[in-house]
């Protein structure tokens, strides 16, 4: 007979079912990716062909997201493609990514209709 190795999960994760869930995600899957995009610049082809594969493939992954008035927020993108950003303690949602990034998929994104400016990339 084979003793099979049993994890022992900290007391603190059992209690805390958001913290249990991250800890199984990292545990099978590992750690999300972490990228970093901004709105209206040029030569991000790579990094926009990476987000594109990864939310289509349903993984989640961080976004460090430079806005045009050169203030910086922290995404996360959940692996059903719905963003939140991580504010003093609680989480703001934000929405779908498809309808926030102008790159993918959509007719007028957030970001269009907030500026006024239709985007110059090639929509996949």
């Amino acid at each position: 007979m084979v003793d099979e190795e049993f994890d022992v999960v900290p007391d603190e994760l059992l209690n805390d079912p958001n913290k249990y869930m991250d800890y199984l995600y990292t545990k099978y899957y590992g750690t999300p990716p972490r990228l970093s995009w901004a709105f209206g610049k040029g030569r991000q082809v790579t990094v926009e062909r990476r987000i594109s594969k990864l939310t289509t493939k349903k993984k989640p992954l961080y976004l460090t997201v430079t806005k045009t008035d050169g203030s910086i927020e922290e995404w996360y993108v959940d692996s059903g493609n719905w963003v939140t950003v991580k504010e003093e303690g609680k989480d703001r949602f934000l929405g779908h990514v498809n309808n926030i990034l102008p790159f993918l998929k959509t007719e007028a994104t957030v970001w269009e209709l907030a500026t006024g400016k239709k985007y110059k990339g090639k929509r996949k």
